[in-house]
């Protein structure tokens, strides 16, 4: 388990964790340790959103499997919260190491949408970034489309605004290379430029993060907001505005 996500699960006002397939439940005594399916396999990263908009937090999670299948799957959260999450599989076929995955509604058709990249630290040229298309309200119908071949992530794969033009971008690091990478949604297939300003700090792995504190011009696009990002190799942190394009349906 690499991930650790807290929201108020079970609607009690405060905010309770959610560690691979286990749950803490907050309460006056202290936490409650839950068990939203099972505790067998490796689950690693995991994101609490609401994928059948019936008004209750469900768990995403993506297993460890380093260079090899791995399920991507959602746990549905019923009317009790106590009793075993239903599970339901996003990825079919399994992709490989899905240890990388944010959820948002990518195409913006009110359904949340599953990112997520692949870790194969033994092929990384193949390692390949996807998103996943929520078809309905029940969670059950997704549609994957391939976004970029040849990069491998670990821990990254965040979407966010990054050029504020109303669509959302992805940010991603890999462990195999000491890259930031920036897809950009275009609507086109088309590369963008990357700038960057590396600094040397004593730090290892970590995870990108996006903070909105400046304005840049980068050709004739303004891009607002810094990146800052220690690769765990060198310990850099890298300012930088943009670096590959994607595009969706």
């Amino acid at each position: 388990d690499e991930a650790l996500s807290a929201a108020d699960i079970d609607g009690d006002g405060d905010d309770d964790l959610l560690l691979g397939t286990l749950w803490l439940q907050q309460n006056d005594d202290g936490w409650l340790v839950m068990t939203l399916h099972d505790a067998n396999g490796a689950p690693d990263r995991n994101k609490l959103a609401d994928i059948n908009r019936d008004g209750r937090l469900d768990a995403v999670v993506g297993f460890e499997a380093i260079s090899k299948a791995g399920p991507l799957v959602w746990y549905e959260q019923g009317t009790e919260v106590t009793v075993p999450w239903r599970k339901h599989v996003i990825a079919n076929p399994e992709i490989i190491g899905p240890m990388s995955l944010d959820v948002a509604d990518v195409n913006g058709d009110g359904y949340l949408d599953v990112i997520a990249g692949e870790h194969n630290t033994a092929q990384p040229e193949t390692a390949a970034l996807y998103v996943f298309y929520n078809q309905d309200d029940t969670g059950l119908n997704w549609e994957s489309q391939l976004i970029y071949m040849g990069d491998e992530h670990h821990d990254g794969s965040q979407l966010f605004d990054m050029d504020n033009d109303g669509d959302l971008d992805i940010i991603s690091i890999g462990w195999t290379h000491d890259r930031v990478l920036i897809y950009e949604n275009k609507g086109t297939a088309a590369l963008a430029s990357l700038s960057e300003s590396p600094m040397d700090l004593p730090l290892e792995t970590a995870t990108p993060a996006v903070a909105t504190s400046e304005t840049s011009q980068i050709s004739d696009r303004v891009f607002k907001g810094l990146i800052v990002y220690y690769p765990f190799k060198k310990g850099r942190v890298l300012l930088l505005r943009i670096n590959l394009a994607w595009y969706r349906r």
